[in-house]
């Protein structure tokens, strides 16, 4: 039975009463809601500025710089900027939380993958350390040839030396 209390009830109840159509300018063509707010929701009208129009019985206008002007003739201004900025702080802090498990698994992702990065590294330094040693190695070996040849090629001339100055004399 429409506007009678239910059964038990104390204090403030819905009754189930049908909404008013919406205005063209209400809030009801902003917001979705359920049905024990969409009465109250299609007598808000929403302007830009408030124009100073009449109000019908329990209309309100809310501008969007958040002033707020009822039927009764009720106008408050500057009252919601409090609460709109806590509204949006709540808001940003629930993106935030809603982004954060995303983040965590793109900084625990980086950490590894730094990680990896960083035993690439040591193990690529470790390498680099054995081939200059080999490389050290090799110069050393090198040089040592090289001193080899020269002792040869000193010797096979002093031989070849050796070998005329014999031939010199068996030719005297």
């Amino acid at each position: 039975m429409l506007g009678s209390a239910p059964a038990g009830a104390d204090g403030r109840f819905w009754t189930g009463a049908e909404a008013p159509a919406a205005l063209a300018d209400s809030l009801a063509a902003h917001v979705t809601a359920p049905p024990e707010l969409a009465a109250r929701l299609a007598l808000v009208r929403v302007a830009e500025t408030d124009d100073g129009c009449a109000l019908a019985p329990g209309e309100w206008l809310v501008t969007t710089a958040g002033s707020l002007r009822r039927w009764d003739g009720l106008v408050v201004r500057g009252e919601g900027a409090a609460e709109a900025a806590e509204l949006e702080a709540v808001n940003r802090l629930a993106a935030l939380e809603a982004a954060l498990p995303a983040m965590i698994a793109a900084r625990d992702a980086a950490e590894q993958a730094f990680a990896a990065a960083g035993q690439a590294v040591t193990s690529h330094q470790a390498e680099l350390a054995t081939a200059e040693q080999a490389l050290a190695r090799a110069a050393d070996a090198e040089r040592q040839a090289l001193r080899a040849v020269d002792q040869a090629e000193a010797a096979r001339d002093r031989l070849a030396a050796r070998l005329r100055e014999l031939d010199a004399a068996r030719a005297d």
